[in-house]
């Protein structure tokens, strides 16, 4: 369960301790200090009508709410005596989970002085939800009372460091410890604990119910694992106590024979394939209803290592799993029935194409008998549905005896190692595995010959691995890092064109992986070649520059004053990653090449696709950014590629981004009428990028969103710093730049990264996803999502456009502007997802922290004037411009007819002294 932590210890007698706990003890940043009070208990429902009802009777009993509200008060006693101030930061609320749901609230407050992690421990721990209250006289009742120890349970389980800590209470736990004298089967004895809270009024009826309720997941699991258990028996104490004890026993039976009790071929195929594509690394399962999937989706809800998302759009579905895969780089699998249902992954799979994100379609279909003479829901080829936009594409027969399982199992290796990229080619994307299932679709019992089909598996049964494991020596090297050795004649062939550079540029493009991104600040402190960074890089939201290396925020802007163009021409162009947003870095480019300025440019990235618009690129390198910088680095020549005529150059960029960067601050600061004035479109996305928090990912939509974050998000200034330090994880889906699926695709994107995510996007483009707030609602394991969804009265990205000035605004707002019609607000309503509207900037930070502070998916509406946008960008850039040109004559580079051997000097200009002071000051010092 996500929401949850997970734990697990292994002791040296190979003991194991290991659970999943709702319940935080506390978390300390610094001296700010927060606690949780968990308490009483509902399951979830089966429908969300359902679920709400049950979340109302949790909400309104009696019952509940002293169990609720003697946590609480405790928590709030114990915080006091140990705080300074304390404070309530989340009410009485129902948190959910997977199978359960509870009350909960949050406290927080700032530590006294010489209070310490101990000390917190001792004070918070145990609570009064485990243990019983008061804490003295129950602890006492539970040694005297309980039949059984409780070892672990319940402890204090977590990590602490100087910056911080983060403890929760080892609840819903258990203890496997291996059994001697079954040693050569793997059996071991599982003790599972979990416990309720036993108050005045309670029903012992209803406290067993609710004890079974927390046990009956780690059961669950146990008896679900992969056909390893035999037996799962619950035998609970017949002592009355807070807590329960549960034993479980486990034996290790024949795997084959477990697959052949199974009730029908649909439901052993679809129950090898799960497991197959878990042992592959495909545990995140995206699956649409369906009939003719229905042994698809069961198996994957029924295996304990998966993680199923349902939602009834598959276009919302596929986009969902396209953002998990950009998050993590594996794929998720998409399930879905046959018929125009696949149709709908289209879109998805495009983009997954364009932007080589991993993901594995799993369509189900009808049997050939049944294709092409009109039976329903079954189109002619639905095999060959996206033509060239899957990486590979494959159609597996209906099981029978005669079809050996293992050429499905190698079907859905093949597939896996194909989308993720490893066999080399066009980089990762979507694979099509196309099954078809013959009635019946459900677990009904139907003879079958299993023992022919299941032949050659009885290794692969009793085993943890997949049937067929791929290794490349991208497995070895370019995935795992590679030293100069490596790749000796790559480093050959790149060294000599890199040691002859003396104005040297990197672009840092989007899609770089953390470790890229490092990869690109090691490059550059090395080099001392300034660095364009990419909004999407992983260099720019959140980042630090440092002493040695310059990242340039402020490229675009800048660029916009094509004079200097010469003065800035580098001879030596390295691009690592995708390619980058801004158009006027790749004419500037295209300009300096033609203009025989750039002598070489080389492209990095870790696959065979095109990336180069231009057409300019000289040297194409397929392999990863941090292997190629790992090879080169590495070598005993790459010193000599920093000199004073680079660092001259990188001094230069730098010095005219900070007088944008400046200048763009003035002019918002000018423009906005301070704190509490009003919003424009470039303010919004300078406030949300500035304002993300840290271990929080963005998600940008198309369109205006992500170039106005582009042109006004910037790396924080170098200050003292040595080393830079990367920044935030950015995405968009920038492979076909469409403007839908970009909600789905920024909550799958949350769900991947597992961190907060924020999502900038406009309003024409979040009413073409509006299925996708459907994706936010109550998903058990969800990092929150908050949605600024900046409504500007449609798609003013034409504006900027040449067709806005050829045709009437009639036709203009008809046609390309195409204003929703539909209250945003209304909509979020009927989706159950919070929504509130912002119109300055004092009530977007409010807005936004307010969700944040409440971990709680929602929606800010920025209203924003879109009539007014197109010419306040153009005074803004028209300010950019200026101070490019002011810093470009105070750094004596001349602005036209520049001479490129004399600008290289950067001679100092002359200086007018309006007048000087002098006067003495003494600073205390630890010795004399």
């Amino acid at each position: 369960d996500a929401t949850a932590y997970q734990f697990l210890l292994q002791l040296p007698n190979q003991q194991t301790f290991l659970g999943s706990s709702p319940e935080r003890l506390y978390r300390r940043v610094g001296r700010e200090v927060a606690s949780e009070a968990v308490a009483a208990t509902r399951a979830r429902g089966a429908t969300d009508a359902a679920d709400a009802a049950l979340t109302a009777e949790l909400m309104s009993g009696r019952k509940d709410h002293e169990e609720f509200m003697i946590v609480r008060d405790d928590v709030r006693k114990v915080l006091g005596d140990i705080c300074s101030s304390v404070e309530d930061v989340v009410g009485k609320q129902a948190i959910k989970q997977a199978s359960v749901q509870h009350l909960y609230g949050v406290l927080q407050g700032r530590l006294r002085e010489k209070v310490g992690d101990a000390h917190v421990l001792g004070s918070l721990h145990p609570t009064p939800a485990m243990c019983g209250h008061p804490t003295r006289e129950a602890m006492r009742v539970i040694r005297e009372e309980e039949p059984f120890d409780r070892g672990m349970y319940a402890g204090p389980f977590g990590w602490l460091g100087g910056a911080g800590a983060e403890f929760a209470v080892a609840i819903r736990s258990a203890l496997v410890t291996p059994e001697a004298e079954a040693e050569s089967s793997g059996a071991a004895r599982v003790t599972s604990y979990a416990g309720v809270g036993i108050v005045r009024g309670a029903d012992a009826a209803a406290e067993w119910a609710e004890l079974d309720l927390k046990g009956s997941a780690m059961a669950a699991a146990l008896a679900q694992t992969s056909g390893v258990c035999s037996d799962v028996m619950c035998a609970f104490s017949d002592e009355e106590g807070d807590d329960a004890d549960s034993r479980v026993s486990i034996a290790a039976p024949s795997a084959a024979a477990a697959l052949r009790a199974l009730p029908s071929a649909s439901t052993t195929w679809a129950r090898l394939a799960v497991e197959e594509l878990v042992r592959l690394g495909v545990s995140y399962f995206c699956v649409a209803p369906g009939s003719r999937s229905t042994a698809l989706a069961l198996a994957a809800l029924e295996h304990p290592a998966t993680t199923v998302v349902p939602s009834v759009d598959e276009r919302s579905l596929a986009f969902h799993a396209l953002g998990y895969g950009k998050a993590c780089g594996r794929p998720a699998a998409v399930v879905t029935t046959s018929g125009t249902a696949v149709a709908n992954l289209a879109p998805a799979v495009h983009e997954a194409d364009l932007a080589m994100t991993p993901m594995v379609l799993l369509t189900a279909d009808r049997p050939f008998e049944l294709r092409d003479c009109g039976a329903n829901q079954a189109l002619r080829a639905q095999s060959d549905v996206f033509g060239s936009a899957v990486r590979w594409r494959c159609n597996v027969p209906p099981p029978d005896s005669g079809t050996p399982a293992r050429s499905m199992l190698t079907a859905l290796a093949q597939a896996v190692h194909r989308a993720t990229g490893a066999s080399g080619g066009p980089g990762a994307g979507a694979v099509h595995v196309n099954m078809e299932f013959r009635e019946p679709l459900e677990p009904t019992p139907a003879a079958w010959d299993a023992a022919g089909a299941i032949t050659g598996l009885r290794g692969w049964a009793s085993s943890r691995a997949p049937l067929t494991t791929y290794v490349t020596a991208a497995t070895s090297s370019v995935c795992g890092g590679a030293a100069a050795s490596t790749y000796p004649a790559l480093t050959a062939t790149i060294l000599p064109l890199l040691q002859g550079a003396s104005r040297g540029l990197v672009v840092a493009g989007g899609a770089l992986s953390a470790t890229d991104a490092w990869a690109v600040v090691a490059f550059a402190e090395r080099t001392g070649w300034p660095v364009l960074t990419d909004v999407t890089s992983a260099l720019r939201v959140g980042a630090t520059g440092g002493t040695r290396s310059a990242l340039v925020s402020h490229h675009d802007q800048l660029l916009a004053e094509e004079s200097l163009w010469p003065s800035l021409y580098p001879d030596v162009v390295v691009q690592l990653g995708e390619r980058p947003l801004s158009k006027r870095v790749a004419k500037f480019l295209d300009a300096g090449a033609s203009a025989g300025a750039v002598r070489s440019r080389l492209l990095v990235a870790p696959h065979a696709a095109r990336l180069d618009e231009t057409h300019r690129a000289e040297l194409r390198v397929e392999a990863s950014v941090t292997a190629l910088v790992a090879a080169v680095t590495g070598s005993g020549a790459f010193s000599s590629l920093r000199g004073p005529l680079q660092s001259a150059y990188a001094s230069m960029w730098m010095q005219l981004s900070d007088a944008v960067s400046r200048a763009v601050g003035l002019w918002l600061a000018a423009h906005e009428g301070g704190s509490g004035g009003g919003l424009t479109e470039m303010r919004v996305a300078a406030d949300v990028l500035s304002g993300l928090p840290e271990r929080n990912a963005l998600f940008l939509g198309n369109s205006m969103p992500i170039r106005d974050a582009d042109m006004f998000g910037k790396a924080t200034p170098i200050g003292q710093r040595e080393h830079a330090r990367t920044g935030a994880r950015v995405a968009a889906n920038r492979g076909a730049s469409g403007i839908d699926g970009v909600l789905s695709t920024a909550v799958g994107y949350a769900a991947g990264t597992g961190q907060p995510t924020t999502l900038m996007v406009g309003d024409v483009s979040f009413m073409h996803d509006i299925n996708g707030l459907a994706s936010l609602r109550e998903r058990p394991g969800m990092p929150p999502v908050s949605m600024v969804v900046v409504n500007n009265g449609g798609g003013r990205i034409f504006d900027f456009l040449p067709v806005a000035q050829r045709v009437g605004d009639d036709a203009l707002a008809q046609l390309f502007h195409t204003p929703p019609d539909s209250s945003i607000g209304d909509l979020c309503a009927g989706m159950r997802v919070p929504h509130s509207e912002a119109r300055t900037r004092s009530e977007l930070a409010r807005a936004l922290d307010d969700l944040r502070r409440r971990k709680q998916h929602g929606v800010v509406e920025v209203i924003v004037d879109g009539e007014r946008n197109r010419e306040l960008h153009a005074h803004l850039l028209g300010a950019a411009r200026a101070a490019t040109r002011a810093a470009a004559r105070a750094l004596g580079t001349a602005v036209r007819g520049v001479d490129r051997v004399a600008a290289l000097t950067l001679p100092t200009p002359d200086l007018a002294v309006a007048g000087a002071s002098l006067s003495r000051y003494a600073v205390p010092t630890a010795r004399d």
